[in-house]
């Protein structure tokens, strides 16, 4: 993993962040004093740590000293968060200008990295760094310190030491052994063991220094094992991740759509039920209509029957008309006669 550089140290007097006090005004004494402290903890081995522990940050300010998880604070898991309410109470430190998720300090393959979180300041070897600043690379004495520089006697001081133990367990006991004791003790199970029940144990005494840098080899193979699943293990993670986030999205997408063409149902329902209300008010006309036609229909079938008779009546009435002028007309001509 790329490490991005991480912000310059604040160096101007009088500004500060607004989310902490203003510190007290350290001196160089006491930073030296402090480096000291800090470069003698990291050539001391670490002794008595859980089975496991990759790293330690062992406490050197007086307020780190006074917290209730003890001087060492064993770093296990890949990834360990500290802050104000964090679960795990051997990384909570409950101050008001700790935030609550500080910083994360984890373990990727063979870098440890060390993560802002929070948006309080937290110092590396007197580099300040903030929740936009980009994770740093912890190195065997470095000096980590928050909310303050490591020197100000407000803030929480520690040193990192990197743990050079192999934890193992033998007929229910454990066994602690640092990288430089395994040749030692190698060398001493040559010289006291020459056979066995079984028979004669082979040594190659003609090449003693090979013998000897065989577990280490197996060792540094296993160490590489461990460290290639834990690459393997945090990839799958991430690609865990990844697959649940798209599936999230996915089915996110799908809901929405899943809205939408509800919407567009109760729409084209409610259109659906405002057409068939109009087709029924349609046909109702409709039946009006032909009602009304068929009844027009009758009345002028009655008037032209009416009609039919008044001709009849009128023709009959012109034919009388018609004998009654020409009786007259017959009646005329006899008289002058």
């Amino acid at each position: 993993m790329l490490l991005p550089a991480p912000l310059a140290p604040n160096t101007a007097p009088n500004k500060q962040p607004s989310s902490v006090l203003p510190p007290s005004k350290p001196s160089l004494a006491c930073r030296d004093k402090l480096r000291a402290v800090a470069h003698k903890l990291a050539e001391q081995p670490v002794h008595g740590t859980e089975p496991g522990a990759w790293g330690v940050l062992t406490a050197i300010s007086e307020k780190a000293r006074l917290l209730p998880q003890g001087t060492d604070i064993p770093l296990c898991a890949d990834e360990h968060c500290f802050g104000r309410t964090v679960h795990d109470h051997r990384f909570r430190i409950s101050d008001i200008l700790v935030s609550s998720c500080h910083c994360k300090i984890y373990m990727d393959t063979v870098l440890k990295e060390l993560n802002p979180n929070g948006p309080s300041p937290i110092f590396l070897k007197d580099t300040r760094f903030r929740k936009s600043s980009a994770p740093a690379k912890l190195t065997q004495g470095d000096i980590i310190s928050f909310p303050y520089v490591a020197h100000d006697e407000a803030s929480y001081t520690f040193v990192y030491r990197e743990v050079t133990e192999i934890h193992s367990e033998e007929n229910g006991t454990a066994t602690k052994r640092k990288f430089g004791e395994v040749g030692s003790e190698n060398k001493m199970l040559e010289d006291t063991m020459v056979g066995s029940a079984d028979g004669p144990v082979s040594l190659d005494v003609r090449r003693p220094q090979k013998t000897r840098k065989g577990p280490k080899e197996q060792l540094a193979s296993h160490f590489a094992m461990i460290k290639e699943l834990r690459t393997e293990i945090k990839l799958a993670h991430v690609r865990h991740e990844k697959e649940v986030k798209e599936l999230k999205d996915t089915i996110a997408s799908s809901q929405l759509a899943l809205v939408g063409n509800q919407k567009r149902f109760d729409l084209v329902s409610e259109l659906n039920m405002e057409l068939k209300g109009t087709i029924k008010y349609l046909g109702e006309r409709l039946d009006a209509s032909d009602k009304s036609q068929a009844e027009a229909g009758n009345t002028i079938n009655r008037l032209k029957f009416n009609i039919c008779k008044l001709e009849a009546q009128l023709q009959e009435e012109r034919n009388l008309r018609m004998e009654y002028d020409k009786s007259s007309e017959d009646l005329k001509c006899s008289c002058q006669e």
